[in-house]
Parts: structure tokens; C-alpha cells; sequence
């Protein structure tokens, strides 16, 4: 299970500008194809979106924090509980975009199940300000607001996030039987639902967060960046096991 902004490729400052090193493609290809193995990549973007920026075909795709389940076959299921809150999420976007889109460096992405306003780009001095103003979004259509590398995201108040995902994912596939492997690897905070819930219900699960700093975290290995982490699947790849 891989995230994919920072984790499978470097973070850009655009997200539309992010691209999976070509390596890091055929790594993962040989891991979708190898027999008994499982390969799901989990992300905060859409789950046609994190498809489609891999590139890997027979892989399934957590995408929206755990809202959407893509299989293998493209079908893709949401959950219910998100579905009652599409209208917040449209209003709210329609508000953020009114209002600080033309803030310069401020991006909106809408996912159409969570929005995420990145501010890579912008001025360190409208972040306050950004922040506020999304909070009163939030609080006016419902909606949740949290925060990763540079972004904030807003999402129905459901009780799903990449934690609860990957382990029904993993419950579905067999990958809670004793006799089972599941590796999970992510950089951001999101991530740490997953690692957490892993951990809580895998004892011997592997967590792994790519970072090059002493962020304190709950995964129990650390690779460097997305090149260690290319490394890493390639080794697994290549064993014969």
C-alpha cells in the first residue's frame, strides 16, 4: 500500500506537475505482477487522478482519504456517508474559489468528494489568513478542515479516513490472516491514520514514512525520500520470496 505525492514522486509545486520517475513505474508494475501480491496505492487525490499519475495497470486505488475504492477493474465505489455532503463540498468550493483563488501562489483542487487549496506557492504572510478564512468555510457548509504538507483539506465529517480504508482493503484482500505480509508507505500526515490503525490491528504490519527530518511519527521505519523508496520496491520486486 503507497502513497503517492512525496512517497512515489517527488512533491511539486503544482500538483498537476507531479510525475512517477519511470523507474519507479516498472518497480511498481513488477510488484502488481507478482503471484499472491496485492499492490494499492492511497492518496488524497482522486482515485482516477492517483491512477492516472502511476500508470500501473491491476493495482487498486484508495483515493479521496479513504472516501473512494477503485478496484483493479476501474469500478469505483464511495462511501455512503460522503455522498449527503456533495452539495457542501460543491458550495465550498465555489466560495473558496470566489474568494482566494486570486490570491497568487493559493490553488484549489476539487476532488469533488474533499477540496485541497494548496499554498506552496504563495506568501508565507497569507497563510493566517488563508487558514481563517477556510475555517469559516468549513464551519458554514459542515465540513471538516485539516492540513498536510502545505495544504488544507476539507472533508464530509465521516468517519473515513486512509486508516480505515486500508484496513478494510487489507481485511478484503486477506491481508489480516497471520499467514499474510502488508507493507504500508506514506509521508504526510494523513498517513499516520494508516500507520496507527495498521499497527493497532497488524501488529507485524510494516510502516514506513518517507521523510528527511525527526518528525515524530507512528510508522516504525523511515526511508529518506521517493528515490529510497524506489530502491526499496525494487528490492522487493526482485525477491524470489
Amino acid at each position: 500500500m503507497l502513497d503517492v505525492d512525496g512517497t512515489l514522486a517527488p512533491i511539486a509545486l503544482r500538483p498537476e506537475d507531479v510525475v512517477v520517475p519511470r523507474d519507479t513505474q516498472r518497480a511498481i508494475a513488477a510488484l502488481a505482477a507478482k503471484p499472491a501480491t496485492h499492490l494499492a496505492l492511497v492518496s488524497g487525490r482522486a482515485a482516477s487522478d492517483a491512477r492516472r499519475i502511476v500508470g500501473v495497470g491491476n493495482i487498486w486505488v484508495i483515493g479521496n482519504h479513504g472516501l473512494e475504492v477503485q478496484g483493479p477493474d476501474g469500478e469505483l465505489q464511495v462511501a455512503e456517508e460522503a455522498q449527503a455532503h456533495r452539495g457542501a463540498i460543491a458550495q465550498a468550493s465555489r466560495k473558496i474559489a470566489s474568494s482566494l483563488t486570486h490570491v497568487p501562489g493559493v490553488q484549489l483542487e476539487d476532488k469533488v468528494w474533499t477540496l485541497s487549496v494548496h499554498y506552496r506557492r504563495a506568501d508565507k504572510a497569507v497563510v493566517p489568513r488563508l487558514r481563517a478564512s477556510l475555517d469559516a468555510i468549513a464551519a458554514q457548509q459542515g465540513l471538516r478542515l485539516t492540513e498536510g504538507k502545505q495544504v488544507y483539506e476539507l472533508r464530509p465529517p465521516v468517519e473515513h479516513d486512509k486508516g480505515t480504508a486500508v484496513l478494510a482493503l487489507a481485511r478484503q484482500l486477506g491481508g489480516l490472516l497471520p499467514s499474510a505480509s502488508v507493507i504500508f508507505i506514506g509521508d504526510d500526515r494523513t498517513d499516520e491514520d494508516a500507520f496507527q490503525t495498521l499497527r493497532r490491528h497488524k501488529p507485524a504490519a510494516v510502516t514506513v514514512r518517507v521523510t528527511d527530518d525527526d518528525v515524530v511519527t507512528a510508522a516504525e521505519f523511515r526511508l529518506r525520500n521517493p528515490e529510497a523508496v524506489r530502491l526499496f520496491l525494487e528490492h522487493l520486486a526482485s525477491d524470489p520470496d
